[in-house]
């Protein structure tokens, strides 16, 4: 199969986040899907602008046109991509967004959090899940780490 020469085929990477900071915009075109979608997540830690369809972002809780663009129209879907390629303020904006909503939602202090004061509650002393609730926060890059 011949394909455009603007595209490449990488074969497997130990670490993405170069081939992450390389690229304009990040696609997800899932028509199925089933679990986590790791990628969507690292798209969104590596403040990439997103574009993916329904399935894609299905449980993420994302917003289409603030921090990813949805399409399950492959014409919209491809259009979109050509849109972000095009207008660097739109792609850095979705960007930034991105990478903010993984900060505050995704980063692994968040999911510990949540994880403790689940814990709290299950074991009953959820008066105290907010007070002691231990924060693990990391930073910088993807937070991928």
């Amino acid at each position: 199969m011949k394909f455009d020469p603007r595209i490449r085929i990488e074969g497997f990477s130990e670490d993405l986040r170069p081939h992450y900071a390389k690229a304009l915009v990040v696609v997800a075109p899932l028509a199925v899907s089933a679990g986590t979608n790791i990628k969507v997540l690292e798209a969104l830690a590596c403040g990439k602008a997103l574009i993916s369809t329904s399935f894609g972002c299905q449980g993420l809780q994302l917003n289409d046109g603030h921090n990813v663009l949805v399409r399950d129209r492959w014409d919209e879907f491809a259009e979109a991509v050509n849109e972000l390629i095009a207008n660097e303020d739109l792609r850095r904006a979705i960007g930034a967004e991105a990478r903010r909503v993984a900060e505050s939602r995704f980063a692994w202090g968040q999911i510990a959090d949540g994880a403790y004061a689940t814990y709290a509650i299950v074991a009953g002393t959820d008066h105290l899940a907010h007070s002691i609730a231990p924060s693990w926060r990391g930073g910088g890059g993807c937070i991928s780490h």
